[in-house]
């Protein structure tokens, strides 16, 4: 069971990752590995809450949300 988790904790490294890559056309450093405690995505977003308290967010932004 332990093993699935970390499974899926590396999954959504890989997810945030490529999110950001698409989301903001480059990487920002960040403290790694980032640790996730909660996901929920869908068909057009992605959001991450690590264990920190840090919230990532992703999407395709298609109906013009404003930007950070």
């Amino acid at each position: 069971m332990q093993e699935k988790a970390q499974q899926g904790d590396r999954k959504a490294q890989a997810l945030l990752t490529s999110a950001m890559l698409a989301a903001f056309g480059r990487l920002q450093k960040l403290q790694m590995p980032v640790q996730v405690q909660r996901c929920a995505c869908g068909a057009e977003h992605l959001l991450l809450l690590a264990t920190t308290g840090l919230v990532f967010a992703s999407g395709r932004n298609s109906h013009g949300q404003p930007q950070p």
